[in-house]
């Protein structure tokens, strides 16, 4: 197998696989709202949109990985560097006052 199709193959699990989850997710905690509520359908319809609107930011991430891994094999872990960034500054940017522009990259 070549390294192009291992990478390959990597890279389809990890963009399938996130937006797979990522659907599981919305969808089950649409769903449970919903049981509580005694209401079908109204969480759901907000909740699994909600959830899928983070695939993008997974897939940067990923991307992030992935051209860690072609530059710098052994730099690859410097993607959990990445993912720090963007929790702190998501997480922190609006206390820190960090400029919007920013905190909307994040």
């Amino acid at each position: 197998m070549s390294r192009a199709a291992w990478l390959g193959s990597h890279v389809v699990v990890a963009l399938g696989g996130t937006a797979l989850l990522l659907a599981v997710a919305g969808l089950a905690a649409g769903l449970t709202n919903d049981a509580q509520t005694g209401s079908l359908g109204p969480s759901v319809r907000r909740l699994f949109p909600a959830a899928l609107v983070q695939v993008p930011a997974v897939w940067v991430l990923v991307s992030i990985v992935v051209v860690l891994v072609g530059l710098a094999p052994r730099a690859a872990t410097g993607a959990w560097g990445a993912l720090l960034v963007f929790l702190l500054i998501g997480e922190l940017g609006p206390l820190l006052h960090v400029a919007q522009a920013v905190q909307d990259v994040s």
